[in-house]
């Protein structure tokens, strides 16, 4: 996690970075220094904090950008995606839910996360209670002050006062120092005579350690470590049955997937049958022929409950902590766990897998309207229905492909692979 927030810093800096090195920073040196000749701590603080400001105002000029061309990508290909169900191209709206997934994905690496939105509904006892202490707001302000943007800052003041300069970098120094790492000589009488002294301090570390490890203290975090352990084991064992279960329903789910996009018209006329009063008249032919939800192909699955079940128990109050602690270890894994926040509730499973009980509650729950349409009015509600639908469908192959993401990380993170497997018999057999 450290590495990926520093990679990301790095990689938000380096246009900056590459701007400012081929700017005159000597006249802004100038500027801030009494004279050309004064280059004490003063001058590099003072201009060490007007670069800062820039960068902090960059950095926020950075990441609204970013959320902007995220938003505007992923609205644009939702409308492509969308079209494309409406025009029964399932392969196009699923060309566009793999670059959605992928264009989301870089955006989460990119942004920084230095623009928080609070809760609405957030008091202020409850903001004085989780008020960090005293301590806490030191650790962060030292961390702060050895961050990527201060040290960037730190250097580009050096660089003005002329403090250094990349073009009297001292080269041959670094070969010097190559050269001698390369030509390394060990003494081995010597480090001989130190062995003795080398024992006996590694003879103390554990009487240093007795107390931690003998303490009340220490026994009552095994307790605690114990029943960990034991809450972890049942959070893998329930990812593992969810990634059998994801693997044998998943050929059956995108059937129904196929069957949905090319019967979508059949259901609209279904759930406007329903909520139209003067639908025969409306539609001009009084025997029109129309499939009734009795008549549909959609698969039922019989495992739905299965499914359900191991979700609830996943984000259950004991295990939910355990469940969010695996997933947040992977960007499949994470986004895995989030749509599984949604997917406790078996009648909206149903509808998310398009199984025959599911498009059967989503028809029926369509209510009557109160009054007649006439044709014109009849069309646009025609239109805003089949636009639903497909708006419909695409979200959920966009929750299907994230299913199908999530199983394959989990049979990755939860298998050993060939190459691991190899390493462990040579490592065990090299112990015998």
């Amino acid at each position: 996690m450290l590495f990926s927030k520093i990679a990301r810093q790095i990689i938000a800096l380096v246009p900056f970075v590459a701007v400012a090195i081929n700017l005159p920073l000597e006249n802004v040196g100038k500027f801030f220094s009494e004279s050309e000749s004064q280059r004490d701590l003063v001058s590099i603080i003072k201009l060490g904090i007007f670069y800062l400001i820039i960068l902090i105002i960059y950095l926020l000029l950075y990441e609204v950008t970013l959320r902007k061309l995220w938003l505007s990508t992923s609205l644009k290909l939702e409308d492509v995606g969308e079209r494309a169900v409406c025009n029964k191209k399932i392969g196009r709206a699923l060309l566009m839910v793999r670059i959605n997934y992928l264009v989301t994905r870089v955006y989460r690496f990119l942004n920084l996360g230095q623009i928080t939105y609070g809760y609405p509904n957030e008091n202020k006892v409850w903001k004085g209670l989780n008020k960090a202490s005293i301590s806490r707001n030191i650790v962060a302000i030292l961390k702060f002050l050895i961050s990527i943007p201060v040290l960037t800052s730190l250097a580009l003041s050096c660089i003005s006062l002329r403090i250094f300069s990349f073009s009297n970098l001292p080269m041959d120094r670094f070969q010097d120092l190559m050269v001698q790492s390369l030509n390394l000589r060990v003494d081995l009488l010597d480090l001989a005579s130190k062995l003795p002294l080398v024992a006996a301090i590694l003879a103390l570390v554990p009487t240093v350690f007795f107390f931690y490890f003998y303490s009340q203290k220490r026994d009552v975090r095994k307790i605690i470590d114990k029943e960990r352990n034991k809450h972890l084991e049942e959070s893998v064992l329930l990812y593992e049955k969810l990634m059998l279960w994801i693997d044998k329903n998943l050929y059956d789910i995108s059937n129904n997937y196929d069957y949905v996009v090319r019967v979508q018209k059949s259901i609209v006329s279904s759930r406007m049958k329903k909520s139209v009063p003067n639908y025969s008249s409306s539609t001009g032919n009084t025997h029109l022929f129309m499939k009734k939800s009795d008549n549909f192909q959609f698969i039922e699955l019989p495992g739905v409950n299965d499914f359900t079940q191991i979700v609830s128990e996943l984000l259950s109050d004991k295990l939910h902590r355990y469940s969010r602690m695996l997933a947040c270890r992977d960007y499949d894994l994470w986004e895995l766990y989030w749509n599984l926040l949604s997917l406790k509730d078996s009648k909206r499973v149903h509808w998310l897998f398009y199984t025959r009980s599911g498009v059967e509650d989503y028809i029926s729950a369509m209510a009557e309207l109160p009054h007649n349409l006439d044709k014109e009015m009849f069309e646009e509600e025609r239109k805003y229905e089949s636009s639903i639908l497909a708006s419909d469908i695409y979200k959920k192959l966009e929750i299907l492909y994230s299913l199908k993401r999530g199983s394959e990380a989990l049979r990755k993170y939860l298998y050993s692979s060939r190459t691991e497997k190899v390493l462990v018999r040579v490592l065990q057999k090299e112990k015998q």
